[in-house]
């Protein structure tokens, strides 16, 4: 997965620079100074009322368990669909897989006494509504909810625990806020801040919450 996230983010700043040395290459060409302006125009503005669109993104989350808490960087990968359109914005609809967060504690002292909770993958639905900024059409903002499962275990080991191990699935929620700057119709890189509960396994409460960088690109 750590590998599929280079790759991805390689050819999106890759684009990137192409697509700025295009813009800047047409600029140069054209007197016209209004439609020198990638997003001045209908042709250049992504297109948000239909089409499809896949996204990366590396997470700096919190993932607390219980009352205790420790900094995981997860990745997700998603893939959505844009299905209504109005003067302010849009709505799109996204399928995501999210990598696993877990929390680990050592006792310590030679005592031998641990325990983990993880969630090892979780799949989110999730609705997106995504604002039109007219000053600044490049700029997308959004706000979007999800429901969806999580794979959940716990482990303990030690003689005050006892040995165990536990599985189960958890009924997940999520809510992120962001925004995204395309370069062009079809890339984009984007930070925003989610948090998400995975549901409980054995009376323990999993979530986390923090920022994330993402990066689009829309087909």
């Amino acid at each position: 997965m750590k590998k599929l996230l280079v790759i991805v983010f390689a050819v999106f700043f890759a684009n990137a620079a192409l697509a700025a040395d295009s813009r800047s290459s047409k600029a140069s060409a054209s007197s016209n100074a209004s439609s020198n302006s990638s997003y001045s125009n209908a042709s250049s503005t992504p297109d948000d009322s239909s089409g499809w669109q896949a996204n990366a993104k590396i997470h700096m989350s919190s993932f607390k368990a219980g009352g205790a808490s420790k900094s995981n960087t997860p990745f997700s990968i998603g893939i959505g669909k844009g299905i209504m359109k109005n003067n302010t914005g849009n709505v799109l609809l996204e399928a995501s897989l999210m990598t696993g967060e877990k929390y680990d504690y050592d006792f310590g002292w030679g005592l031998n006494w641990k325990f983990q909770a993880e969630m090892k993958m979780a799949a989110f639905a999730s609705l997106y509504y995504q604002l039109n900024v007219a000053s600044i059409a490049a700029l997308k903002p959004y706000v979007g909810a999800g429901l969806g499962l999580a794979q959940l275990k716990y482990t303990s080991s030690g003689w005050y625990y006892g040995d165990s191990s536990t599985s189960g699935i958890g009924f997940a929620w999520q809510f992120a806020l962001g925004a995204d700057y395309f370069f062009n119709k079809n890339i984009a890189a984007g930070l925003g801040y989610a948090i998400r509960d995975y549901g409980s396994l054995e009376g323990l409460k999993m979530q986390s919450s923090g920022l994330f960088l993402g990066a689009t690109y829309k087909f």
